[in-house]
């Protein structure tokens, strides 16, 4: 397995790594620095008094930069299976004994939710910032604003209960960004003040002959890091990640799809690890999933504010790649109709009575050729909607564990939520 080097250089601090010449080297240079090879982002724009901000959740945060742009330039195809990635990350932190205690578990999230083997060599930073000083409270509540269906329901209801909340966004390349200001803009126009943006822009940076990886598998590391930091500056110590069960729970539609082959992006495991992580640092901060067990069909029914939600929803994006019907003329902010989130979205809107997306393909009245990469999906749900119908309470059991450990006193709890997403699935199918 190739083993790749990634070092992160910050001004006044330079690093040099000697090693076999064999093994490939990325150098990433932390936004304070001025070299082209900088992480571009915003995040000192919107949190600019970062003396709130203690030394170790801005070396979190700075990491969360680290790990993304690496985990975008790094290509997968050239693994042995490829597909897994060994990367090595020469970090600087404030605090070198601490997260060297914590890096073990720090390794074995990254591990769980892209697949990959993580390893960290840590080194004193020279940095000042972050002087652990006294925080704000704005905001009664923080909440991740994707774009997507969830993070809308998730917003709604907290805002329809008379709160200010800070919505988080985060958006790189692509149509990210104009999504979720169009979804903001409606929010806006419904609560007015209570409304709080945060759309974060993080940008891995430019290096020369280096491919873009496109799976992205440690997006939402970086996602939730934004939120916590923007929880200690101005909420109360809680970040609201809204996402519906099912798909959190993510169960592998087929064989082929085992491990991260399918997305863990808010698997209770993943969550569980993270929060344990932020143990490890002394970083008293909460992550709730307040839809856990619900799926996204029962999110929508229970939306707070149905008028606003319905008014909102053709606003938001569920779909993994939106562009992919720009060289048929359709709009890129057309839904694809044929991924995974795509068919889970039209499961629950059907489940709600009436679906206002608009799909650049139907899988009722012209399904794509299950042969084809467009068909990949729909048939791996077949598959599964077929698996499931002859099988057993334990081996749903079973099915339901091969995403990744699960607390055993609430396993029953995720069977069932399981059962009730795959019935709103098989309903369209």
């Amino acid at each position: 397995m190739t083993n790749w080097n990634v070092v992160v250089q910050e001004p006044g601090n330079a690093f040099s790594l000697h090693s076999s010449a064999v093994d490939p080297c990325l150098e990433i240079a932390l936004p304070s620095s001025n070299a082209p090879n900088r992480i571009r982002t915003n995040f000192f724009d919107l949190l600019p008094n970062d003396t709130l901000l203690t030394p170790e959740l801005l070396d979190l945060t700075m990491l969360s930069m680290v790990v993304y742009s690496s985990d975008t330039k790094i290509p997968r195809d050239i693994s042995s299976d490829r597909w897994t990635r060994k990367i090595r990350i020469y970090m600087p932190v404030t605090q070198v004994s601490r997260w060297q205690a914590a890096s073990k578990q720090l390794e074995d999230t990254l591990r769980f939710l892209s697949g990959d083997e993580w390893q960290f060599e840590f080194r004193k930073s020279v940095s000042q910032h972050g002087m652990d000083g006294a925080t704000k409270q704005d905001c009664d509540a923080v909440c991740l604003l994707s774009g997507g269906l969830d993070s809308l329901v998730g917003a709604i209801d907290l805002l329809a209960n008379s709160k200010r909340v800070a919505l988080v966004g985060h958006h790189g390349a692509g149509i990210t960004n104009t999504v979720q200001q169009n979804v903001l803009a409606q929010l806006q126009g419904r609560y007015g003040k209570f409304v709080e943006p945060f759309n974060f822009y993080v940008q891995a940076p430019s290096i020369a002959n280096a491919p873009n990886e496109q799976t992205m598998r440690a997006r939402s590391f970086l996602f939730i890091c934004l939120g916590l930091a923007t929880v200690h500056c101005v909420g109360k110590g809680e970040l609201t990640v809204p996402e519906n069960g099912f798909i959190s729970l993510n169960v592998p539609l087929t064989s082929a799809r085992i491990g991260s082959m399918s997305t863990r992006t808010t698997h209770p495991y993943f969550i569980e690890s993270l929060v344990e992580l932020l143990r490890k640092l002394a970083i008293p901060l909460k992550i709730t999933l307040p839809y856990q067990f619900l799926t996204k069909g029962e999110m929508i029914a229970a939306a707070l504010d149905q008028q606003t939600l319905w008014r909102c929803i053709p606003k938001t994006m569920s779909c993994t790649h939106p562009e992919s019907g720009r060289y048929a003329g359709k709009s890129p902010t057309n839904h694809c109709g044929y991924c995974v989130p795509c068919i889970i979205r039209r499961a629950a809107l059907r489940r709600a009575g009436k679906d206002p997306t608009k799909y650049n393909v139907s899988i009722k009245r012209k399904p794509p050729d299950c042969g084809t990469g467009r068909g990949r999906d729909l048939r791996a749900f077949l598959m599964a909607v077929e698996r499931y119908k002859t099988r057993k309470p334990h081996q749903v059991m079973f099915d339901v564990l091969a995403s990744g450990p699960l607390e055993p006193l609430r396993i029953g709890d995720f069977v069932d939520l399981y059962r009730r997403g795959m019935a709103e699935v098989t309903a369209i199918l």
